[in-house]
C-alpha cells in the first residue's frame, strides 16, 4: 500500500494531533479550526502509518448529520478503502451494543414524538391544564431526560428532593414515576435509557466490557464539550487501560446543556486517565495559526500543567472554570482568559515590539 503524507498543509498543532497514536489526547479546537480535517486525517494516519486495523476504530459525534458528513469526508480522503471504520452518534453506537448483547431491535426504541405524547397522556390524568400546553409538556420531558442523565437512580426523584424548573415538584415526581413504569410495561426504551442500559451492561458484564474494549481499541469523540455524565462514563469504560481516547472539543461552545451536557467533562480526561498515561494536549485554532510555536512559548501566558513535561498556552479560552482548572493543575496563577480577537491583538502587538527591538 502506498502511504500518504496526510499532514501536508497542516499547521504544527494539527500535525501533532494527527500523528498522535497511543494514549489519551485532548484537542481544544474552535469553529473553523479544522476539527473534521484533524479527525479524518488522524484515522487515515492510524490505519496507513500505524497499521491499526480499520475495524478497531470508533468515531463518535452527536448528530447523525455530523456523523454522515465525517464518514463522507473520510471516504473521499481514502477513496473508500476502509469501510470497517465505524462512524456514528452516541445513541447509535451504544444501541448497537445493546442489540448485540441483549437482543433489542429497532422496534424497542420509543421515538421522541411518541415519548412526548406518552407524557402528555400521563399529565392529562395528573394536571389537565399542563397537558393542554404542548410547549410545557415538551419542557417537562426535556427536564426528565436531563435528570436521567445526571442521577444514578432516576426513580428516587422524590426522595432526592429534586426541584424541577418546568413545573411543580409533586407533579414532576409523579409524572416521572408513571413515565418510567409505562416504558417498562411497553418494553420500550427512550434515548436516555439506551445510555443507562449501556452503562449497566459495561459495568455488570465483564465479558461484554472486554469484548467491546477489544473491538474498539481507538476512540475518537468529536464535540466532547457536549457529553453528559452518562456518555462520559461509558466512554471512559470503553477506553480502559489502553487509554486510547482522542477527545476533540471547544470549551466556548456547548449546545446540549438541556440534555445534561457538562463542558468540564472535557478536562476530566486529564484527571481521570490511568496514572501510567500522560494526557497530551494541544490547541488547534485557525485564527492564530500564522504564529509559530516558539513565539507562543516565549510569551508570558505560557505555563506548565500537570500532564508531565507538557506545555500549554491559553488560546481563546474565555471560560473561567477552565482558567481555574489549569491553574489548579499547574499549582500557579499564570493562566488568564482572553477572547480570540483580544489574544490575537496581544500576539500581534508583542511580535511587532520584538521585531522593532531587533531592528534597532
Amino acid at each position: 500500500m502506498t502511504q500518504t503524507n496526510n499532514t501536508a498543509g497542516s499547521n504544527p498543532a494539527q500535525e501533532e494531533a494527527i500523528r498522535h497514536k497511543d494514549g489519551p489526547m485532548l484537542v481544544l479546537a474552535g469553529p473553523g479550526s479544522g476539527k473534521t480535517y484533524v479527525i479524518t486525517n488522524r484515522v487515515q494516519h492510524l490505519i496507513e502509518e500505524c497499521m491499526v486495523p480499520p475495524g478497531e476504530i470508533l468515531v463518535i459525534t452527536f448528530s447523525k448529520a455530523a456523523a454522515d458528513e465525517m464518514k463522507q469526508r473520510f471516504d473521499a480522503l481514502t477513496e473508500r478503502l476502509y469501510p470497517a471504520v465505524t462512524f456514528g452518534t452516541f445513541h447509535a453506537c451504544f444501541f448497537h451494543m445493546l442489540q448485540y448483547a441483549r437482543g433489542y431491535t429497532a422496534d424497542s426504541i420509543l421515538r421522541e414524538s411518541d415519548a412526548v405524547s406518552l407524557l402528555g397522556r400521563i399529565l392529562i390524568d395528573l394536571r389537565p391544564e399542563y397537558a393542554e400546553d404542548p410547549a410545557l409538556v415538551r419542557d417537562i420531558y426535556e427536564e426528565m431526560l436531563c435528570v436521567k442523565c445526571r442521577d444514578d437512580d432516576t426513580t428516587r426523584v422524590e426522595q432526592l428532593k429534586y426541584k424541577p424548573s418546568s413545573c411543580d415538584a409533586p407533579t414532576f415526581s409523579e409524572a416521572f414515576t408513571r413515565y418510567r413504569e409505562e416504558l417498562r410495561r411497553l418494553r420500550k426504551l427512550d434515548f436516555e435509557d439506551m445510555l443507562l442500559l449501556t452503562r449497566e451492561l459495561l459495568t455488570e458484564d465483564d465479558a461484554a466490557l472486554d469484548f467491546w474494549r477489544r473491538r474498539y481499541r481507538y476512540l475518537l469523540v468529536d464535540e466532547f464539550q457536549d457529553v453528559n455524565r452518562l456518555q462520559y462514563e461509558i466512554v471512559r469504560l470503553l477506553t480502559g487501560a489502553d487509554g486510547n481516547l482522542f477527545a476533540v472539543g471547544d470549551d466556548d461552545q456547548s449546545i446540549y446543556g438541556f440534555r445534561g451536557s457538562h463542558p468540564p467533562n472535557l478536562l476530566r480526561v486529564a484527571e481521570e486517565m490511568p496514572p501510567r498515561h500522560k494526557v497530551r494536549r494541544t490547541v488547534v485554532d485557525s485564527d492564530i495559526a500564522q504564529f509559530d510555536q516558539s513565539y507562543y512559548d516565549s510569551i508570558d501566558i505560557s505555563l506548565s500543567v500537570s500532564f508531565p513535561q507538557r506545555s500549554a498556552w491559553a488560546v481563546g479560552l474565555r471560560s473561567q472554570w477552565l482558567v481555574d482548572t489549569i491553574n489548579a493543575w499547574s499549582h500557579s496563577s499564570n493562566a488568564r482568559a482572553y477572547s480570540k480577537s483580544a489574544l490575537k491583538r496581544y500576539f500581534e502587538k508583542n511580535k511587532r515590539a520584538q521585531l522593532k527591538a531587533a531592528q534597532s
